[in-house]
């Protein structure tokens, strides 16, 4: 804690008025409101400070609050190649730089990365290369993230998520990577690996017993209770012919280490808030965000769940918990805050859970960019289990955002019969990095340390070129609350 207290006195203090929507309020009018402390914004790619960055993580030492780590899909100045990139901080994320050790990232993809509770550090990503097979590559770091040893191969799945058992019990250490399974291609359900010695080898996959006959069309991570059970989210498309459109937000659960999945529950309908269709770019991610209470306080193991959802004909951002490990759920209700009548999109939801057992949620939020394409990034917290949520404040101190008449119409490239394999390459690359243009990529990252510090992490282009950024949010241990609405 001795070395976050210098960049803690140098936050901004940003006093929260709070208003209670439909309910009395928890405080008297003239109690003065606690502050919430969002820190200076740090550029976590400065050294590479002309390289587009887009889809971000960060994950935090279990026991060294000054051990940082975070992970982008990187497309460099050269346009012929893109990959991912890890960084890591020692000073509780004041400065970043880049790992070393890490070959083989170039053609790589959906960056993860988890520490384990002795603090060995994982990174995971998808590697895509040009011909050949696709796979997953594992990197491990026992310096906090400074230096990785692998990769160590696993099986391919689309938008992976790792995450290590934290528990008392014989599984402790164990770690897992979920997915969604795309081979063959025709078969989309989540699936789990599972490494019982830190990560050099894999079996699996776990499966539920129906398997294939579920389609499982966005990933969400997954997280390990107290009793080593694994809880997951996903989205899966529906068949009913009374909706033949819908899809719903499950979660489901694995108690035998990942072997098996042995249950799944519904918690709630999803409509999705990403929209990558045809000739427009998306302004909206899809994936869901799960956090739990690892804490031994009155919400020990209380999960929490975020998702972006356009039911109400723009992307908000919607919350739920469950207090009987995803057996069953909260109604949803949601968590933006900007005023009524507003119809821009808020998406890229993001969510973690403090030592002191505060929920604590960041989003993209595009209240203050009428075009609906620019965001700020902003966060709430709750002090009683997701009841309540202090009212939003914002972390970025610019955001990104673009020019007058800019709009999301874009169409690829016709390239003519003969064009050559460098020059498809360029248009393949030059249509991923212009499909997260509007929207950052699927994933933000956001992360408790030791200390109670929460560090956010998001992408912005106010330097002219999407960068990674981070910031800490520094919360009180108790706080004026305003209740949240339904959707």
């Amino acid at each position: 804690m001795t070395a976050i207290l210098p960049r803690l006195a140098a936050t901004t203090s940003i006093l929260i008025a709070f208003a209670c929507a439909r309910s009395s309020p928890v405080h008297s009018p003239e109690t003065t409101a606690p502050a919430i402390r969002v820190g200076p914004n740090v550029r976590a790619s400065e050294s590479h400070a002309r390289d587009t960055h887009y889809e971000v993580v960060i994950a935090a030492h279990p026991r060294d609050p000054s051990r940082l780590i975070a992970a982008s899909i990187v497309y460099p100045d050269r346009v012929t190649a893109y990959g991912t990139i890890v960084y890591h901080s020692s000073d509780g994320g004041a400065t970043w730089s880049p790992a070393h050790g890490l070959a083989g990232l170039g053609n790589t993809g959906d960056p993860a990365l988890a520490y384990g509770p002795d603090g060995l550090a994982y990174y995971v990503a998808s590697s895509l290369p040009q011909f050949g097979d696709r796979r997953l590559l594992l990197f491990r770091s026992a310096d906090g993230g400074a230096n990785w040893d692998g990769p160590f191969p696993l099986t391919y799945m689309d938008r992976q998520y790792i995450t290590v058992d934290a528990s008392e019990g014989r599984s402790r250490g164990r770690v897992y990577v979920n997915g969604n399974n795309r081979v063959p291609r025709t078969i989309s359900d989540f699936v789990v690996f599972q490494s019982s010695d830190s990560g050099r080898s894999f079996a699996g996959p776990g499966t539920r017993a129906a398997f294939g006959t579920v389609q499982a069309t966005v990933m969400g991570n997954a997280v390990v209770a107290s009793d080593a059970a694994l809880i997951g989210v996903y989205v899966e498309a529906t068949t009913e012919r009374t909706a033949p459109s819908r899809s719903r937000l499950n979660a489901i659960w694995s108690i035998d280490g990942g072997v098996s999945l042995t249950g799944s529950s519904k918690i709630d309908d999803y409509v999705a808030g990403g929209e990558r269709k045809g000739a427009l770019l998306g302004n909206a991610n899809a994936e869901p965000a799960l956090a739990i209470d690892a804490t031994r306080g009155r919400f020990k193991d209380r999960l929490y769940v975020v998702w972006p959802d356009r039911r109400s004909g723009h992307s908000q951002i919607l919350f739920a918990s469950s207090a009987d490990n995803g057996r069953t759920w909260s109604a949803s209700r949601r968590i933006n805050d900007n005023a009524a009548g507003d119809t821009t999109d808020q998406f890229m939801p993001e969510i973690a859970v403090n030592r002191d057992g505060v929920v604590g949620i960041m989003w993209y939020d595009r209240r203050e960019h009428p075009d609906n394409l620019g965001w700020h990034v902003r966060f709430a917290a709750s002090f009683d289990g997701g009841a309540r949520f202090t009212s939003s404040v914002r972390i970025s101190e610019r955001g990104a955002s673009f020019p007058p008449g800019t709009t999301r119409e874009k169409r690829p490239p016709a390239l003519s019969p003969t064009a050559d394999d460098q020059e498809r390459l360029k248009a393949q690359i030059d249509q991923g990095r212009d499909s997260f243009r509007f929207m950052g990529g699927d994933t933000a990252g956001l992360v408790a340390d030791a200390s109670g510090i929460f560090h956010a992490a998001w992408v912005d282009n106010r330097t002219g070129v999407p960068q990674l950024w981070t910031a800490t949010v520094a919360v009180p241990a108790a706080s004026t609350t305003r209740a949240i609405p339904s959707p």
